[in-house]
């Protein structure tokens, strides 16, 4: 016991180190993430993005290390996927839209299959200083890298992810997607489509005109949206629907034999000594105020306040039974 007592301060002296060490870890680990690279992809250079908006009146800075990701984002798995969506989109509208439309459709199927979209656009990645990822769509000039349009500093940028790399400022035009992509495994990020400035003299790289025709027989986010909104309420109402008639049934199933006492007490047809045995004794016209009136009353109440009047009926029963109870025990 007193060998236990020695060596236990020694034990609680690792423990406390185990857990300095792992909070050093986990602290050095939530640096690393918003350090890191926003993505996957190649390393281009610590720049400051400047994108013009609004006609060129107000400018968007966005600053940190940019990573082309387009192998990444557009890879061929992910482009064949996309792919088979937006086709399976076409052959909806053409099942259900004009066949004088149906010969371009099919033409557009055959061109977007093959069509590699690198050649439209490049997907560049960066974490900003407030540790905020963006992601810039580059479209038009992307035969060259987005880098081939900044304006380089002499001195380069040191960096804890990619060590010293080159510095400079990329101008443009910029559009902002109102609301954020949330990426599985990757984070939040603002999408903005960015075209950058170019030499005047330089031909731009259009991507091919009938990609814009695509879109038209697509689906619009909106419509969608309010449609998969529409359906959800449909489903909310009919499930509280489905519960409120399972509470009625239930309800109506506790109370009808009581009802159906109660009606052979008053029916024609009926034995007088099946009623006294139906309700465990002699029977009179008394008893009957005493137990039929509690359940009007009830009842009528009941439906008055906006119930079920079998709720009310069911209360009124219970009232009825206790006085009928009590006359037949003498105590009324």
């Amino acid at each position: 016991m007193n060998g236990l007592l020695e060596i236990l301060p020694e034990y609680i002296l690792y423990g406390f180190y185990a857990v300095v060490a792992g909070l050093v870890f986990l602290i050095a680990l939530s640096f690393w993430k918003n350090i890191a690279p926003a993505a996957p992809g190649i390393p281009l250079g610590y720049y400051e993005v400047i994108g013009r908006y609004a006609g060129g009146s107000l400018m968007k800075r966005i600053q940190g290390t940019l990573v082309d990701s387009t192998q990444i984002f557009l890879s061929p798995e992910n482009q064949q996927r996309f792919k088979k969506f937006i086709i399976d989109r076409m052959d909806v509208a053409l099942k259900k839209g004009n066949p004088a439309n149906a010969a371009e459709i099919r033409q557009l199927k055959m061109r977007l299959k093959a069509f590699p979209f690198q050649r439209a656009c490049r997907i560049i990645v960066t974490r900003d200083r407030f540790f905020r990822k963006h992601i810039l769509v580059q479209w038009r000039y992307v035969d060259k890298p987005l880098t081939e349009y900044a304006v380089y500093e002499d001195r380069g940028k040191f960096t804890f992810s990619a060590g010293l790399i080159s510095r400079g400022v990329i101008t443009g035009t910029i559009k902002t997607l109102p609301e954020p992509l949330v990426l599985p495994k990757l984070g939040k990020f603002h999408v903005h489509l960015f075209l950058p400035d170019v030499p005047r003299n330089e031909k731009p790289s259009e991507p091919p005109l009938w990609l814009a025709k695509i879109p038209l027989f697509m689906p619009s986010v909106a419509e969608v949206t309010e449609l998969i909104e529409s359906k959800d309420e449909q489903i909310s109402e009919l499930t509280r629907q489905l519960r409120e008639m399972g509470k009625q049934v239930a309800a109506s199933s506790t109370t009808r034999d009581a009802f159906w006492r109660i009606l052979a007490v008053f029916s024609t047809e009926g034995k007088t000594s099946e009623m006294e045995k139906a309700l465990g004794g002699g029977f009179d016209a008394v008893d009957a105020v005493l137990v039929g009136g509690p359940i009007a009353l009830a009842a009528y109440i009941a439906n008055y306040f906006g119930y079920e009047w079998f709720y009310g009926a069911a209360a009124g029963l219970a009232v009825g039974y206790y006085l009928y109870r009590r006359r037949r025990s003498g105590g009324l």
